[in-house]
């Protein structure tokens, strides 16, 4: 799976609205009488919309989910790798809005997988002899 239209577009807009509002504060300023309020609380905005920027770039780079004839495996960077045999799945949970796919193995593990990205309807139709029969035919986002 890669990432898919509303991960580029969380990017693309959280870092466009972060760069608008850092032109304000480098070369717009305020002439209110607050200003230095409203300049302060821009810069608050600044560092929140980078910080989300940088999440999504992150997300965006190190989740890799991928799939072959014997299992599924999910890796969240260095720190969290999940791996379920197809033999070994117990429910698959998903609901009709774009939330996570979530797939129970009997062990107690567990992958948490975007249904946003893109190549998940794919792995919704691999997955659908677990799913509730609502869900089966219901595209992934």
């Amino acid at each position: 799976l890669s990432p898919g239209g509303m991960h580029w577009a969380g990017l693309v807009l959280s870092a466009g609205l972060t760069l608008l509002m850092l032109y304000v504060w480098l070369f717009v300023g305020s002439s209110r009488a607050d200003a230095a309020t409203q300049m302060r609380i821009l810069f608050g905005l600044i560092l929140a919309g980078g910080a989300g920027t940088l999440y999504m770039l992150t997300v965006m780079t190190l989740v890799r989910v991928r799939w072959n004839d014997d299992r599924i495996e999910s890796w969240l960077g260095p720190w969290q790798r999940c791996s379920i045999a197809w033999n070994s799945i117990e429910r698959v949970e998903h609901d009709m809005a774009p939330g996570p796919l979530v797939v129970h193995g009997i062990g107690g593990s567990r992958l948490v997988i975007d249904a946003s990205m893109s190549g998940a309807d794919e792995l919704l139709r691999r997955l659908s002899p677990w799913l509730p029969d609502w869900a089966a035919d219901a595209p992934a986002h």
